[in-house]
């Protein structure tokens, strides 16, 4: 072996020549982290559909946790995941409330006499007929 023909890495440990610098390990758990993000982004991509986003969301939450244990730092990947579900959560709770809100206030306007009027002008029936015709129940 020859002593005077060694790189620079291999002289930095004292002297050693057997020293061979490691590589960094692989980032485990890798697929969660993923699957946190993209459930997150979901969660507020369906958050217009209301309480849709609130399922995506958990699960983006609970994979970004299931991907470190006690004393490891999280990745930002994980980190953006738990903070697009967290939007995400917020904005299906907010538009879940504005529909039923909206719901009372189409009916204290008075919505549903014009939908049972506009039905009847349409198909010619009250509405009570359709949906029996409909339903086939008497």
């Amino acid at each position: 072996m020859d002593y005077f023909n060694h790189s620079d890495n291999q002289l930095q440990n004292n002297g050693n020549v057997n020293y061979v610098p490691r590589q960094p390990a692989p980032e485990r758990n890798k697929g969660f982290i993923i699957a946190s993000m993209v459930l997150g982004i979901l969660s507020i991509l369906f958050s217009c559909v209301g309480f849709y986003s609130i399922p995506f969301a958990a699960l983006s939450i609970l994979f970004a946790i299931l991907a470190y244990r006690k004393g490891r730092k999280m990745n930002s990947m994980a980190v953006s995941g738990i903070i697009t579900s967290c939007i995400g959560i917020i904005m299906g709770i907010l538009v879940t409330i504005w529909a039923f809100w909206y719901m009372s206030v189409l009916i204290e306007d008075g919505f549903l006499d014009y939908y049972e009027s506009y039905l009847e002008e349409t198909y010619g029936e009250e509405v009570t007929d359709l949906l029996k015709d409909f339903y086939g129940v008497e």
